[in-house]
Order: C-alpha cells, then structure tokens, then sequence
C-alpha cells in the first residue's frame, strides 16, 4: 500500500511531488493563456478564444498537458496504474476516501 499523503499545508516546498505537481499545473495554465490570449490576434478572434471553445475542441496539446498533470497528483499519492483515464472513478473515490481516516485521526 502506498504512505499516504500529508495535508497539502504539511507539503514542504521543496517535496519533489509538489515541484513535479506545481510544474505541471503552471505548464498548462502557460498554455491555456498563450492560447487564449494571442499577441497578434484580432478583437474578433480573442471573442472566440474562450475556455469552453478550447476544451470543446480539446487539441492534442491540452490533453498531454491535463495527462501530465494527472499523472503528477497520481504519482504523488503513490498510485501506480500505467494508464490513469482507464481507471474506473468509484476505484479512484474508494482510494480517495480510503485516506479519510488517516487524515482525521492527524487532524483531530
């Protein structure tokens, strides 16, 4: 079984988990904004560059970047599936709600 994870506000900084998680997440928050916001576009083309375009559209480009960033919180609960998208979402709540008590009982 993997060492369950401390609360967030007990990650040090220099974790290499939450490095690796930060680094993903400011990775796709640097390409949504360079997508959503263009130098050289039009006033009519920033109009439809809106989120809910981008993720209908879904390119290739954001999907590697929210699979990496899935992969990095994965990786930092020290769940190992090869393929994350594949496991079932009442798998990944029973895993979630598995670390409940453990929390609680640091917690209280």
């Amino acid at each position: 079984m993997a060492q369950a994870v401390p609360p967030l506000a007990a990650q040090p900084v220099d974790d290499p988990r939450v490095i690796t998680i930060g680094a993903a997440a400011a990775k796709l928050d640097e390409l949504r904004r360079t997508w959503l916001d263009p130098e050289d576009a039009s006033e009519v083309e920033l109009k439809k560059r809106t989120l809910t375009n981008l993720y209908s559209a879904r390119p290739h480009w954001l999907r590697n970047a929210h699979a990496a960033l899935d992969r990095a919180v994965w990786d930092a609960y020290g769940w190992d599936d090869p393929d994350t998208p594949s496991v079932e979402e009442d798998t990944i709540l029973s895993r979630l709600l598995a670390l409940n008590p453990d929390r609680a009982t640091r917690a209280g």
